[in-house]
Formats: C-alpha cells, structure tokens, sequence
C-alpha cells in the first residue's frame, strides 16, 4: 500500500488568497481559479501591515470561534460574528474588523 495518494487537482482541496482590506462590512472574497467551487473547512487570516495575531477559523467550531495559533491563548468566541462572518460556496464573508 501506499504511504501517501496522488492528488490530480490539488486546487480542489487547498487555496490561497491574498486581498486588502478596504474597511467594508460583509464583504465576499472569492477565490480566483473559477474551475473550482471549493467552500473552505478553514481559513487562517493574518494582517500583513502589523504584527497582531492570526486567526484561524475552521468549519467544526463555526465562525463565531476562533484559535491564535500563534499564542498561547485558548479559543476565542465571537459572539457578535464581527470578523469571519461565513463560510461560502467558493470563498468565505467578512466583516469589517481589522483582523480579517
């Protein structure tokens, strides 16, 4: 057997996408490569312009909650969904906070 399997579209499981913000509530980031409609199980955002924490964010735990792998902090809850507001068909809503 195998130790690993070939993976034809690797586009298919993992995306990459760089954007700037522009300070706009609910905004849609799509991904580019239009061949694939993949909604992400996860999305890790981190600021390029400062040094404040990642934010990750996954599927299972929901929106509203969030990990900074990057410290040593527990899982955060966001009670009033003002960053990674949802997951999409191909892509994922934010809000207006400055860590998304």
């Amino acid at each position: 057997m195998a130790a690993y399997t070939a993976i034809d579209n690797p586009e298919l499981y993992f995306q990459v996408k760089a954007y700037t913000g522009d300070g706009n509530d609910d905004r849609a980031i799509t991904f580019d490569n239009t061949d694939t409609s993949m909604q992400p199980d996860m999305c890790w955002f981190k600021e390029r312009n400062s040094t404040s924490s990642h934010a990750l964010y996954d599927a299972v735990r929901g929106v509203n909650k969030d990990l900074r792998p990057d410290t040593t902090a527990a899982e955060a809850t966001d009670p009033e969904l003002d960053s990674l507001e949802s997951f999409d068909s191909n892509g994922f809503t934010i809000s207006d906070d400055g860590k998304v």
